[in-house]
Parts: C-alpha cells; structure tokens; sequence
C-alpha cells in the first residue's frame, strides 16, 4: 500500500491508500497547513519521489515562493534554490531534478538541479509554460505552452538535456487546453486532461 497526496482549502494532505482494493483507509495526515497553489491552472504545487520523499511550495499567493525538502514528519530538511517566482513543477522519478515552470519573466521551463540547485533553462519560447511531468527513465519532460493569454495550451515534449528541439504533441482539442497530467509507467502514454 502507499499514500494518497491531495490538496485541500490549501493544506497537502496524505491519506494511506490501499492500490489493489482502491480504498482509502483512516484519517489523512497534514503535511503542510499552507501551500502554494497555480491559480491559472487550478493545481495545488507538489511532487512527491517513489521512496517517499515530498517536495511542495508553502505559502499561497504571489510575490515569490520557496521549494522546500520536508521529512514525512514535517521537519525542514533544506530549501531547493533561491526565493523566486516557482509556479508548476515535478520531481523527476530518479530523484535528480526537478522541472519548475517560472511565474515571472523569463516565463521558461527550468531544470533544478537537486544535489547543486544549478539552474538550467530548458525552453526558449512560449510565455506561459505550466503542467512540467517526467517520463519514467528521467529523460524527458512534457509540458503544457501557450504564447499568449488567450491562447489555449498545446502539449510539448522536450529532452531533458536541451539537445533536440520540443517536439509538439497535441494541439487544443473542441477549444479546450491539453495539459499533461502523468506518463505511463512504461512511458508509451501521456495522461492529459482538456
């Protein structure tokens, strides 16, 4: 069995969830009273790593946020990167690097480093990037961008090294936007929600 992450009126929460019956069991558990949440996409911001490790942003609103490394039982172990304007992001199933999609200008997909916090930015185009998610190996991110505010989001897919250009996956389907939710554990599928 594992654990269930959820959001709600802005706390992360943890339930025990038992995968092959489908059922919550007990009370959840509060991670964090108070985390940051993308308005612009209705999504409360955290990840969480195979082995347990949970990484979220605290706080609500704008004006900059921190990414913080919290134990199960809450305690602060380090912050990943400076103070700035972190909006979606995920941790890459090996552990190693977190793609963040920035807030303010630059508006670009970065890649963290987890052991440096090294920045690298990843996308050069789009000003509105959101939805970052890891292909199983950690090769590969997918995103959601879109150039301007009234434009609908289309789905990219881009090499984690930055060598090949994105490559399109999807444009808006019935005029709604494509936003990439999860892989496929054997990465031959993209879950995405319109």
């Amino acid at each position: 069995s594992g654990y269930l992450l959820y959001s709600e009126n802005s706390a992360l929460l943890a339930r025990k969830f038992n995968p092959s019956t489908g059922v919550l069991e007990g009370e959840a558990a509060t991670i964090a009273d108070s985390i940051q949440m993308d308005m612009e996409v209705s999504h409360a911001v955290f990840s969480a790593s195979h082995d347990g490790l949970v990484v979220y942003q605290p706080g609500s609103g704008f004006g900059g946020t921190d990414l913080v490394w919290r134990d199960w039982n809450g305690k602060v172990l380090s912050q990943l990167g400076p103070h700035d304007n972190y909006g979606e992001f995920a941790l890459s199933p090996d552990g190693r690097k977190v793609a963040v999609a920035m807030t303010a200008p630059p508006r670009a997909l970065w890649l963290l480093d987890v052991d440096s916090s090294r920045r690298t930015r990843l996308t050069f185009d789009g000003n509105f990037i959101t939805n970052p998610v890891w292909s199983p190996d950690s090769k590969r991110v997918a995103y959601a961008m879109r150039q301007n505010p009234s434009d609908k989001y289309t789905m990219f897919v881009r090499d984690a090294t930055g060598a090949a250009a994105a490559e399109k996956l999807l444009d808006p389907l019935r005029e709604a936007s494509i936003l990439p939710v999860a892989w496929s554990p054997d990465g031959k599928y993209i879950l995405f929600y319109e």
